[in-house]
């Protein structure tokens, strides 16, 4: 007989999927428990942070080509990171944009 992990004194409940439960006993006080209400807008809130982490970092993820190594630059790029231009294009490849 396994005993309950909470009390230590009834027999603990096992089950194949989620293994050892408490008993009956400490589940019936679970359910006793006042339940927490979520906030209303949880969602909302946490979607709206990320989207201004996005607006704010967004310039962090773009790549100074557009399509790879050897095509045209990438005027997001340019238009972010104005002094690294050099760095990556040739004077050629600034000419035509």
């Amino acid at each position: 007989m396994i005993k309950c992990p909470r009390c230590n004194k009834e027999k603990a409940i096992f089950d194949t999927i989620l293994g050892i439960l408490p008993c009956e006993f400490c589940q019936a006080k679970d359910d006793e428990l006042d339940k927490i209400e979520t906030p209303e807008f949880y969602t909302l809130t946490k979607a709206g942070r990320i989207q201004k982490q996005r607006d704010e970092h967004g310039k962090d993820i773009l790549q100074p080509y557009a399509l790879g190594k050897d095509s045209k630059p990438n005027l997001d790029f340019l238009k972010a990171y104005p002094n690294k231009a050099k760095d990556y294009f040739k004077e050629e490849q600034l000419k035509k944009i």
